[in-house]
């Protein structure tokens, strides 16, 4: 066994220039004396060695985070997991023997199901050990070993009023476990908000006066500028063990109550062949988000009737909400409504109408305060119709400014799925994603928002004004209502280097890879009434509350000409349901984007013309009807359905706003005038000579007599088709 190498070096702490200073008081302490103090301090120091394993197929997971350094305020990390596994080989603490068989270390903050075994080696000395209870006030864990070392005396602390002089640091130097000394001090912090003052120390360190007897041990990186510090950590506050399993018990009797699983069904999203923005658009977060009819969520009951799901649905999808459900420890099924989405947050808001037994208690304060201190972990997943629970420990190692100035704290370990309470079983912390502003989403590659430790105190605040953080514009719809939808008035072609190049705006589109080329413009619609024009190239938005500009980027959503007209006649009829209409839809990426975005909200518009630069101010206004939605008649006798022609049906079939017809969207196999010769796409435009303005005035000429003539026209050709529907004998 490799012995410690006893290393005499320069430790310093970035921002503490005293470090690196000539330490006049520790002067007559020479450099062979300082080796002398190491030799003699080493023996007390161990290595705890952790062999992990995994759990139910899962590798060890947390305890990534070893300490949040105080001068970089950046988390220092170590390996652990599935990588330690591979590699055969534990995960190493520095322990201090602090009693004859008592060792304390660094907490983990592992759970206990992924610990296969604790070994703690004194040089060439290996004894187990076992976790006999947590430091409360500081990030440490009590081992117990199985028998005393050899040889081998505990350290003893003094509460002397000598001025500290060294501290000591047992750390692993280059892959070998060395001890380092330094003169002691570092950076001293005062903080009048809250009135905390600290010092910064080398992290897990023995500190000892000029003549090596030690005064005590820093396990957080800061500790207190007086002397309360000093003296044995055998005096520390302690949880033991067994009564740290009780509050896991009881934290669990009430996750399990108060922490629900939530089932959120969902409409079967309308089928569209037309174009892919129900796959990938600016409104998505996730792969499955817009297309599922199902998602399951973690739900907290903040009180009797109200439950936070932590589910961040995109607003396409919260359309299309059907029902919740919500599943209680004992198996019962409840029904629940709706309330809001939170505007910040991944959350939901529902109400539940049967009052639940058991709510989550919110913590008061601000985590930070809990800084270092003892916490209970859960993490909960659902995973199909099973809810899953682990709990262990966790602390709060630091804090880091965030979203919109807010203060997040940093964990031991980094899951996206831990909520963290406090020793009374009230939340403190709980995992959110921020909601993502539409100028921030990226809509050419999928990505997931990912969950984080956010403060219960700042979802209490939001819950207090619920009516001012819930979105307006993500919420459940009628079938109608889901297709409505936001548009400009425009049809935009791709950009590409060419046209960049020929429109003399390489830079505003970034050599064309950004950008929309106005191809069309529809009479009376905003961009028409705001002076858009044919051959404009639209740039980006700029909308009030996002913190950036949203860039327009053109994506291919239908045929734009390549439909087989020519090939119609040959195409048997129960193709066409698999094939895209032959226009463009009004509904489309950008104006997806619109209606994110919100209706009635103002906006402005960059626009390149002849390579000058102009700006719009416009008002996102809802589209008329379009094909998807467009009012429908079905009609048995004939086999067919039509729709009312709509802007994009008659801008590509060129027809004028008053010309007559209505689409056939749809054709039933085997059917009059499927046999007559009639396709779908088609428009007819007179039934028996009278022309035909809608599907009403269809149904009304349809609906009486045994013979019909049909004006039937396809782009610019038109024919008469009769139709009789019964034979004259029958």
């Amino acid at each position: 066994m490799q012995k410690p190498i006893l290393l005499l070096t320069a430790l310093l702490i970035a921002t503490a220039p005293n470090i690196i200073a000539d330490d006049k008081e520790n002067g007559d302490v020479t450099t062979e004396q300082q080796i002398e103090m190491i030799k003699a301090l080493t023996p007390g120091m161990a290595v705890v060695e952790y062999t992990l394993n995994y759990d139910k197929g899962q590798p060890p997971q947390g305890a990534d985070v070893s300490y949040m350094c105080p001068n970089c305020s950046m988390p220092h990390t170590r390996q652990v997991g599935e990588n330690l596994i591979r590699e055969e080989r534990p995960l190493e603490e520095a322990g201090f023997l602090i009693a004859a068989k008592i060792i304390l270390t660094r907490d983990t903050s592992l759970e206990p199901r992924f610990i296969k075994s604790i070994r703690v080696r004194f040089e060439d000395q290996i004894i187990s050990a076992k976790i006999s209870g947590y430091a409360t006030e500081h990030n440490a864990a009590f081992l117990e070993l199985e028998s005393a070392p050899k040889n081998i005396k505990p350290f003893k602390f003094t509460k002397s009023k000598e001025k500290p002089a060294f501290s000591l640091l047992h750390s692993q130097v280059n892959s070998l476990w060395s001890t380092s000394i330094q003169p002691f001090g570092g950076l001293i912090s005062v903080t009048p908000s809250i009135s905390r003052d600290f010092m910064t120390t080398l992290p897990v360190c023995l500190i000892v006066d000029k003549k090596g007897n030690p005064q005590g041990i820093a396990m957080d990186g800061v500790m207190p500028i007086d002397d309360s510090w000093k003296g044995s950590p055998a005096k520390w506050k302690t949880m033991p063990i067994k009564k740290f399993n009780k509050h896991i018990k009881n934290l669990e009797d009430t996750v399990n109550n108060a922490i629900v699983r939530v089932s959120l069904n969902f409409r079967s999203p309308k089928a569209n062949g037309n174009n892919n923005y129900s796959r990938r658009n600016y409104m998505s977060r996730k792969r499955s988000d817009t297309l599922s009819t199902q998602e399951r969520g973690v739900g907290v009951c903040v009180d009797n009737k109200t439950i936070l799901v932590m589910i961040d649905l995109a607003a396409e999808t919260t359309a299309r909400l059907d029902n919740i459900r919500v599943y209680t420890a004992d198996g019962k099924e409840r029904k629940a409504k709706f309330v809001g989405s939170l505007k910040e947050f991944g959350v939901i808001v529902i109400s539940v109408e049967e009052p639940m037994k058991q709510t989550i208690k919110f913590a008061k304060g601000d985590p930070v305060e809990s800084m270092y201190k003892l916490l209970l972990k859960a993490r909960i997943n659902v995973v199909g119709e099973e809810y899953i629970t682990h709990f262990s420990n966790s602390r709060i190692l630091g804090a880091n400014i965030g979203y919109k100035n807010k203060v997040y704290p940093a964990l031991s370990s980094r899951e996206h799925d831990a909520f963290l309470f406090n020793l009374d079983n009230e939340l403190m912390i709980m995992p959110l994603s921020i909601r993502e502003k539409i100028s921030l989403r990226n809509n050419s590659r999928w990505r997931d928002t990912e969950s984080g430790p956010m403060p219960i105190k700042d979802i209490a605040a939001m819950l207090e004004n619920i009516d001012e953080n819930i979105d307006p514009n993500n919420l459940p719809l009628s079938e109608d209502e889901e297709s409505k939808i936001a548009w400009m008035g425009v049809v935009m072609q791709e950009m590409n280097f060419d046209l960049a190049m020929a429109n003399h705006c390489m830079e505003h589109t970034k050599n064309g890879e950004s950008g929309g080329l106005v191809t069309y413009v529809y009479p009376d619609s905003p961009a028409a009434r705001a002076g858009i024009t044919q051959g404009m190239i639209l740039l980006r938005l700029n909308v009030d509350g996002e913190p950036k500009p949203v860039t327009i980027k053109v994506e291919d959503s239908g045929n734009g000409g390549n439909f087989r007209w020519d090939q119609l006649d040959q195409m048997p009829i129960e193709y066409f349901e698999r094939m895209p209409a032959p226009w463009p839809s009004i509904k489309n990426n950008f104006t997806i984007l619109l209606s994110g975005i919100g209706f009635d909200k103002k906006y402005t518009i960059d626009i390149s013309c002849e390579g000058k630069e102009l700006t719009k101010e416009l008002t996102i206004e809802e589209s008329p009807r379009h094909f998807e939605s467009a009012e429908k008649y079905k009609s048995e006798a004939l086999g067919l359905t039509v729709r009312n022609l709509t802007p994009e049906v008659r801008h590509y079939m060129q027809k004028k706003t008053d010309d007559p017809g209505v689409v056939i969207s749809k054709m039933e196999p085997g059917s009059k005038t499927a046999v007559a010769g009639i396709k779908p796409y088609e428009v007819i435009t007179k039934v028996n000579s009278k022309a035909i303005t809608n599907v009403k005035e269809f149904e009304k000429a349809v609906s009486e007599g045994n013979a019909f003539d049909f004006s039937v026209n396809r782009m610019t050709r038109s024919r008469q088709v009769r139709i009789k529907l019964k034979d004259e004998d029958n």
